[in-house]
């Protein structure tokens, strides 16, 4: 008979602990940011550079991925990895494929509310094949006539 009075009172003991786990409330952190506006990432070191032309370490790819898109990504959603819009509403190749036309969306603006426009593109891609800017991903633009040669000063 012990054991049985014993045993339910360990037994209900242990449930109002268990049942009184989820009542507690939930700590919250407010720094007054609208939660849009905030990235937040747990990382173990400081980003050696945010310079998307010149930073080759995981740690700065992590926040630039997070902070910047290209003219189109993958869909990971897709098994297939299909090619979606990002900046680009759309693109189409000449008859030739050797050039290609991107439609920039209109709706894109810089944190500073500036529009977003073509030349930047521009900018950024002759920035990253310029011999003094030394980009290890140079490469990436190889594909573009001329790049190449651009990069190495030929």
């Amino acid at each position: 008979m012990r054991f049985n009075i014993a045993g339910t009172i360990l037994l209900s003991s242990v449930f109002l602990v268990l049942s009184s786990l989820g009542c507690t409330k939930k700590a919250t952190l407010d720094y007054g940011l609208k939660v849009e506006e905030t990235l937040r990432i747990n990382l173990s070191q400081e980003p050696p550079s945010l310079d998307w032309h010149k930073s080759t370490d995981t740690t700065s790819a992590l926040i630039e991925y997070n902070m910047m898109d290209g003219l189109t990504e993958f869909d990971l959603k897709d098994p297939e990895l299909s090619v979606i819009p990002a900046l680009a509403e759309s693109w189409s190749p000449s008859n030739n494929s050797k050039k290609w036309t991107f439609t920039l969306r209109k709706d894109v603006k810089w944190t500073d509310g500036k529009a977003f426009e073509a030349q930047q593109i521009i900018d950024a891609w002759e920035r990253l094949l310029n011999p003094e800017t030394a980009s290890q991903y140079a490469y990436f633009l190889f594909s573009v006539k001329n790049a190449e040669e651009y990069n190495t000063g030929k």
